[in-house]
């Protein structure tokens, strides 16, 4: 993720979701966490656009699931 975005692994550790997601994609994250703890299913795998440290918007791919 550092070499992918610029950010020292210092500076990853210490941001939030929201220092680095696109107005575009924060909607998106605050949607499916809404769903999320309304106890709905949402999907493994998700796209958001990031923004670099050097101001470049990136497609990122995340896959997750729950943990029971």
């Amino acid at each position: 993720m550092c070499e992918y975005t610029g950010y020292s692994k210092e500076e990853i550790l210490s941001m939030s979701p929201f220092d680095i997601l696109t107005d575009e994609s924060k909607v998106l994250f605050m949607e499916r966490m809404t769903r999320i703890f309304a106890g709905e299913i949402v999907p493994e795998a998700v796209e958001y656009t990031i923004k670099t440290k050097d101001g470049r918007i990136l497609l990122d791919y995340l896959e997750s699931q729950a943990c029971l």
